[in-house]
């Protein structure tokens, strides 16, 4: 997904390893498996320390209640800050409501490849309040009032951003130069 072109030959390891390093972590050391299907990784952001823990499950199989709940055992067990489950065709809702409360992340039919290594794709990457509220005060807006992504977007998704937080894109234009934009993040039910 992330760090080499091999496709579908990457492990469920191997994409979260890319996700983690698209949102800043560095692995410090991975954990291999033991009584159950997952691996604990070690990582690093700003000198502080997150395990996080991840399942991986066959790319037919539905993602329900009772893999998450699983998931969320095991992170817990382990004292983990975040879980991941990746493979499945789709997830419930449900499923989908308690990872999101349980600080789990589902990666379901997500794109093999590292979509920010396409050169029509811009650099996205979280703003800092100190940054965007300077812009909200020189145009006397709100956050809502910005142009709005969901949190759907395979960029928005891969960067790891929530829905609320502002998004700084960063085009670049042979003719425009350095354009700088400012997306604030909805849900998927925002218009």
């Amino acid at each position: 997904m992330f760090l080499t072109p091999k496709g579908d030959n990457l492990s469920s390891e191997e994409k979260i390893i890319g996700f983690l390093k698209l949102r800043g972590y560095e692995v410090k050391e991975i954990e291999e498996k033991k009584e159950g299907n997952y691996r604990l990784i070690k990582a690093q952001k700003d000198g502080e320390e997150t395990i996080f823990v991840i399942r991986s499950y066959d790319a037919q199989k539905v993602i329900g209640t009772a893999l998450v709940r699983g998931l969320k055992e095991v992170m817990d067990e382990k004292e983990a800050s975040k879980g991941f489950l990746v493979g499945g065709k789709r997830s419930t809702p449900k499923a989908r409501e308690i990872a999101s409360d349980s600080n789990i992340e589902l990666i379901v039919d997500y794109p093999i490849l590292n979509i920010f290594d396409h050169y029509l794709v811009p650099k996205h990457e979280k703003a800092e309040p100190e940054e965007y509220n300077k812009i909200l005060e020189k145009y006397n807006i709100k956050k809502d009032d910005l142009p709005r992504i969901r949190v759907s977007d395979p960029a928005i998704k891969a960067i790891g951003v929530k829905a609320g937080d502002i998004v700084k894109i960063v085009r670049n234009s042979k003719t425009a130069g350095e354009t700088i934009i400012y997306r604030y993040v909805v849900e998927d039910s925002a218009q």
